[in-house]
């Protein structure tokens, strides 16, 4: 009588399997890293975009005045995409814009904030490219010259 040695047991079958995981294993590893770093390249457009926005917006303050930087911002504003803005004096009051309720803490800060928030546009919400009712934005908040705030984002849902 032959013994038969179970199939796990020889070194052929071991060691492919051993191999099948080490791939699965680095498969997995090299897909989180390309996520994580595609994750990174895209944060970092968009605050290069969201910064030149609040440039070319500060710029026509500068130039032209605050009402023409106004009307740039409701103009950027009505427009269909992820772009978020929010214009509003030193006491928290919305001007013009397509977002409300920004959070006390981005309307008193400058710098990067994310925050859920509200588009308050009619227009914009029923647009045939509309904005999220709601939704979860990164903005940048910056105190102007002429003391109003202004804040520029995109929607990152």
């Amino acid at each position: 009588m032959t013994s038969k040695t179970p199939l796990w047991r020889t070194t052929t079958v071991r060691l492919t399997g051993f191999f099948i995981l080490l791939f699965v294993v680095a498969s997995i590893v090299l897909l989180g890293v390309t996520a994580y770093q595609s994750s990174i390249v895209i944060q970092r457009q968009q605050a290069r975009d969201i910064g030149r926005e609040i440039d070319q917006l500060q710029r026509v303050e500068r130039n032209r005045g605050v009402r023409a930087m106004a009307i740039a911002v409701e103009a950027l504003a009505r427009r269909p995409g992820a772009g978020l803005y929010y214009l509003g004096d030193d006491t928290g009051r919305q001007l013009v814009g397509n977002i409300s309720d920004v959070p006390p803490f981005v309307l008193s800060g400058t710098g990067f904030f994310t925050f859920d928030y509200n588009v308050t546009d009619a227009a914009a919400a029923d647009s045939q490219f509309p904005l999220n009712a709601s939704g979860f934005a990164v903005v940048r908040s910056v105190k102007l010259d002429s003391g109003l705030r202004l804040v520029v984002g995109r929607d990152i849902v």
